[in-house]
């Protein structure tokens, strides 16, 4: 009786977790949101320290060491959803007994080597406007200068975006990263902001805190947006209408499709500058976001990813 009993509930939180649209694959962290998995931790990973977390705002896991303390941990916003606190994720951890920002470096593959398992969530998240504004989209053609990729999935959008409300995305788009321009990002953080924005498309922008509309975004394939260009000072891979570069120890942006980058280590260029982002990787923060640069250590400005299929 008492063994029917168990399977009955392992029965129920499977069902549950079909029923949220989540999948458990191979080669990643499944776990369900801990509302419904109260009964043990799930394990992700070959050192045992380490648990897969539910995240409020993806829906999805990430295997994190928990040998932090619920202590130095602080709460998510009033939403259960954000953090404030720079690199972190809003965490559902039962064992702080509610939603806590968690440093996402303690999710790297060096800490918690994966067992082989992934979590895949069909779970839609709509980001409302507070505002409405215009949206100024510049569409070019490929440049002769630097590599051209063609598309392989269908974009919504082509071209480098002005002034994009979020609301305006396609069914399927979701917010996977944001942090401040004061954020470090660098080689030992962006192996695990990519495993959180880990689907097919990605759309890279930025605004000023506290505010809704993107100052200027693009949106592209995966492999287009991390095109690998190392230290180069002009590399850029063109794929709809953007100009692409990415390196996880110099510099991650985007151009208009037919200018010219000029990295040093961001992209300092000034033709159509309002077109331009640029993210240091070198363990620092900043850099532009449009005409705004210097962002170096400014906490004023967001850097903001969404992922799609």
């Amino acid at each position: 009786m008492q063994r029917i009993f168990h399977i009955i509930i392992i029965t129920t939180i499977f069902v549950i977790c079909i029923i949220r649209g989540q999948v458990i694959e191979s080669n990643g962290c499944g776990c369900c949101p801990t509302a419904y998995c109260r009964l043990k931790s799930t394990s992700c990973s070959t050192n045992g320290d380490c648990e897969c977390l539910w995240m409020s705002m993806t829906g999805g896991g990430m295997c994190a060491d928990t040998l932090v303390s619920c202590n130095n941990l602080i709460r998510c916003e009033n939403d259960n959803m954000t953090c404030s606190a720079a690199n972190t994720v809003c965490v559902n951890n039962t064992r702080c007994e509610g939603p806590v920002c968690y440093p996402i470096e303690r999710a790297s593959s060096q800490r918690c080597p994966p067992l082989g398992s992934t979590i895949t969530n069909s779970t839609t998240t709509t980001i409302t406007a507070s505002s409405t504004t215009s949206t100024t989209t510049k569409t070019t053609s490929s440049s002769s200068t630097s590599s051209t990729t063609a598309n392989t999935v269908s974009l919504s959008l082509s071209g480098v975006q002005l002034n994009l409300n979020p609301s305006s995305l396609p069914n399927g788009w979701t917010l996977c990263y944001t942090a401040t321009y004061a954020a470090a990002m660098g080689t030992y953080s962006l192996p695990t902001i990519l495993s959180i924005c880990n689907k097919n498309k990605l759309l890279l922008g930025c605004r000023p805190v506290n505010t809704t509309i993107l100052i200027v975004a693009a949106m592209g394939n995966r492999n287009d947006v991390l095109y690998n260009c190392s230290m180069s000072t002009s590399c850029t891979n063109v794929a709809n209408g953007v100009g692409w570069y990415y390196s996880d120890s110099y510099s991650w942006g985007f151009i208009s499709g037919d200018d010219t980058v000029l990295r040093n280590s961001c992209d300092t260029g000034s033709t159509n500058a309002a077109y331009r982002l640029c993210w240091h990787t070198q363990n620092n923060g900043g850099y532009r976001c449009g005409s705004a640069i210097g962002l170096n250590s400014d906490s004023t400005w967001e850097k903001v990813i969404y992922h799609a299929s």
